[in-house]
């Protein structure tokens, strides 16, 4: 199991969120889906 995995962001808002953090833990392994934490910058200016 993937756990404090860091994943690039496919999605629309990966501008502003470049980064996924899996934070998934055994007792939600059963869950049909992914616990993540969206990993932003911590100010407006973007890195290109």
């Amino acid at each position: 199991m993937a756990r404090f995995d860091v994943y690039a962001n496919p999605g629309s808002h990966a501008t502003t969120t470049p980064y996924l953090l899996d934070v998934q833990s055994d007792p939600l392994d059963g869950l049909d889906t992914r616990m993540v934490i969206p990993l932003r910058f911590s100010s407006r200016e973007m890195v290109s």
